[in-house]
């Protein structure tokens, strides 16, 4: 109806969603419990994407995390990201439980072992249309914690297939909390809720075909 409205179009047109291949982006394994919290982002390197966000709320973390950022150092952000850099490095000396890698770009196999190696998948953008990444990362079973930007809000659902936080109310350390808070059977109940989301809206390989 919003596409609709914006682009002033009449009733004879037909939206399709991204299509997510489910059979590729599909858990085979969960990964093995230790004693810190595995987080995933993946997003070029650039303003948008909140890199410096996510880094700053998580820089006084008072349990342990690995965090491993994905995503190209795009040509025109490298100030941006030397900044990023700088900013880990003087955190990581101040606070044992912080730890950030930078990846580099990853795709395809890779990209899907980073999913499955990971507790919680994590997407702190500014601003967003809806990222492919965030419906691999559902179709993986990931635990997803995004902002509430774009389209996201109309995909994650709070509490039922993942967690919405928004940077204006600086809400997204209350939302990783309660993800820790989960015990296993409520963290796989929302992960399997985020697969099904896929199943219904993404992955309609009939209706793709015909047009």
């Amino acid at each position: 109806k919003k596409i609709k409205k914006n682009l002033n179009l009449s009733d004879d047109f037909i939206y399709l969603p991204p299509f997510i291949d489910k059979n590729f982006w599909k858990r085979s394994k969960y990964p093995k419990k230790i004693d810190k919290i595995k987080i995933l982002c993946v997003g070029n390197i650039n303003k948008n994407k909140g890199h410096d966000k996510l880094i700053e709320n998580l820089k006084k973390i008072k349990f342990k995390i690995n965090v491993k950022i994905v995503g190209e150092k795009l040509k025109t952000q490298i100030k941006y990201y030397k900044n990023l850099k700088e900013r880990v490095l003087n955190y990581q000396k101040k606070n044992k439980n912080f730890r950030v890698k930078f990846e580099g770009f990853k795709s395809g196999k890779k990209l899907k072992k980073l999913y499955e190696s990971s507790d919680v998948f994590i997407l702190p953008s500014i601003k967003e249309g809806l990222p492919i990444v965030v419906l691999e990362a559902m179709s993986m079973e990931c635990f997803c914690i995004t902002s509430d930007c774009g389209n996201l809000s109309s995909i994650i659902k709070n509490k039922k297939n993942g967690f919405i936080f928004d940077h204006k109310k600086n809400d997204f350390m209350k939302k990783l909390l309660l993800f820790k808070s989960l015990n296993k059977t409520q963290k796989r109940q929302i992960q399997r809720s985020a697969r099904k989301t896929i199943d219904k809206f993404f992955s309609n390989k009939i209706l793709y075909k015909k047009f």
